[in-house]
């Protein structure tokens, strides 16, 4: 027998390191939710082994507090899930502001589709400043493509996702050896599976653009990392081909970047210019990890 549409429990898993700031803005969106108070939990996962939780930290009454020893937000992700008491499992990250009908608008979503069983939700960034940085407008193109990923490779980001906790009773929990791409390849798997996936425009989290270049190229390194180790290893003169690939001009950049209405001629041209560094850093990584891992498997 089906639960009430509008009475399925919901449980939000935010792991968090070091970041008690931004999660306490976090929180408090989540504290003004529409969705009814009793029909969800917050389930935040330190993941700092040597941190607590502010003594003044605020905690709204729905909001556990998990502790998470191995480093890796999938590690973290994966304790909470266990422990989770929701039907659905809701997942964000410690800086990102969800919408106030964030949670009631994925319910109504499963609501009116029977067949969906995850959803990817819009994530909206915005500026820190009143003065953009090249970093946050660099940012605000391609910070996150949640909707290519749900319609291209029915996958997408933990910033702003839902799943019916049932599925990872099927599928498995998330790659906790990774430290980038695991909510990626776990939803890849999924819809592999036969888990339909839909692309929810009104279920919304704001999320800040980054400030600098440097926090950019931490990323890229991050994401490339991430790569490498879902990524199958051919032969030297292969990786070295891709290498090569990915390094190029990109003609679909030129045409990403100068669509850009709300960017100055001067900056498209800059915006393309980290955007053409940043692809270069994450295939130099990437192409590192994969030539020095000894994780990789040679096909």
């Amino acid at each position: 027998m089906k639960s009430d549409p509008m009475k399925k429990y919901v449980s939000v898993i935010i792991p968090v390191y070091k970041d008690w700031e931004r999660l306490s803005l976090c929180l408090h969106a989540l504290a003004d939710q529409s969705y009814a108070k009793d029909l969800y939990e917050v389930l935040v996962v330190n993941n700092d082994p040597a941190g607590m939780m502010p003594a003044d930290f605020f905690a709204p009454d729905n909001v556990r507090l998990l502790h998470e020893r191995k480093l890796g937000s999938y590690a973290a992700r994966n304790t909470a899930i266990k422990a989770a008491k929701g039907e659905i499992i809701g997942f964000t990250d410690s800086d990102c502001i969800p919408d106030q009908h964030w949670i009631r608008n994925a319910v109504d979503v499963f609501s009116n589709n029977n067949a969906c069983t995850r959803i990817g939700g819009a994530i909206n960034i915005f500026f820190q400043t009143d003065n953009p940085t090249k970093a946050e407008l660099y940012d605000k193109i391609y910070a996150f493509n949640q909707k290519s990923y749900v319609t291209n490779s029915g996958t997408c980001v933990t910033a702003n996702s839902f799943t019916y906790k049932y599925v990872f009773e099927e599928v498995g929990l998330f790659n906790d050896q990774l430290l980038s791409g695991g909510d990626f390849t776990w939803g890849v798997v999924a819809y592999q599976k036969g888990f339909e996936i839909e692309y929810a425009e009104n279920v919304i989290v704001n999320h800040p653009a980054r400030l600098s270049l440097s926090e950019l190229i931490k990323k890229e390194k991050r994401v490339a990392t991430g790569q490498a180790g879902f990524t199958q290893k051919n032969n030297s003169l292969i990786e070295f081909i891709n290498l090569l690939n990915e390094v190029r001009p990109r003609l679909k950049e030129f045409r990403i970047v100068f669509s850009q209405q709300f960017l100055s001629p001067y900056n498209k041209v800059v915006i393309l210019l980290i955007r053409h560094y940043l692809l270069g850093l994450r295939a130099i990584e990437k192409f590192k990890a994969q030539m020095f891992s000894p994780n990789q498997v040679v096909s």
